[in-house]
């Protein structure tokens, strides 16, 4: 049994790396070329788990659209939290094209349905499937504002911790120097904890920072920190102008 929970636990360790190379690879690459579709108002809730402590609320929530990602670029939660800029192309169908000026969005949700490869659905109401060229964009809205902190169920033995309001996508995340595995709802796994610890939270960009958890009011609770990421490491890019070459280009489809 012991050989079976340390595969499961390598593997954990291994989808964790491997997502959060891919959020990289996405972050640091060009302009992107998709499908968006639609999923409606009520969809700003999702699989990133942002809902649960009301996180969409803090700055990097204000004045943005909430996106679900295709599954193939949510890869266990490692784009959550993402802003990308998007705008449409003017190709598709539909009652309700994109607007081809550019706008910005935050990933919360995963899309297993998009079956376009760098495909975007997008939690407001609307009708139709159109042709957009997005890119990876720190969160506008976040400023100096510090990270903020919430817990699921957490107890002595068992901690699940959700780190939000981050500027730029997380590439890992470590507890009194122990290296957390992220779920699949986008929560940083820990067993036991000793209070106050030190968490170091290190971006997609490369940069670090350490902050200092305070133990939990109660097993859900929320706190705020005290830090966040260097505005200038974060180097935000814009979209490509219509008629330049994108870096990558996805498939299009009308469904």
């Amino acid at each position: 049994m012991a050989g079976v929970r340390l595969t499961a636990t390598v593997a954990v360790v291994v989808s964790c790396l491997v997502g959060s190379a891919l959020a990289q690879s996405i972050y640091s690459g060009g302009t992107l070329q998709g499908l968006m579709t639609y999923y409606g108002s009520s969809g700003a809730n999702g699989h990133c788990s942002y809902h649960m402590s009301g996180a969409q609320g803090l700055p990097w929530g204000q004045n943005v659209n909430f996106v679900a990602i295709n599954s193939g670029q949510y890869q266990n939660s490692a784009t959550c939290g993402m802003c990308i800029q998007y705008q449409g192309t003017g190709s598709g169908a539909g009652a309700n094209p994109v607007p081809s000026t550019p706008q910005t969005a935050m990933v919360v949700n995963e899309c297993p349905t998009c079956q376009d490869v760098h495909g975007i659905d997008l939690a407001l109401d609307g009708d139709g499937a159109w042709g957009i060229v997005w890119t990876p964009v720190p969160c506008p809205g976040v400023g100096s504002s510090p990270f903020q902190y919430s817990c699921q169920n957490c107890n002595t033995g068992f901690n699940k911790i959700l780190v939000a309001n981050h500027r730029v996508p997380l590439a890992s995340v470590a507890v009194n120097g122990v290296p957390l595995a992220r779920s699949s709802d986008n929560y940083w796994m820990a067993g036991e904890v000793a209070y106050p610890a030190q968490i170091t939270i290190t971006s997609v960009t490369g940069q670090t920072v350490t902050d200092t958890l305070q133990p939990w009011s109660n097993p859900n609770g929320v706190q705020q920190g005290s830090v966040q990421f260097p505005d200038g490491g974060a180097s935000g890019r814009k979209l490509m102008k219509m008629g330049n070459p994108v870096a990558h280009v996805g498939k299009l489809r009308v469904q």
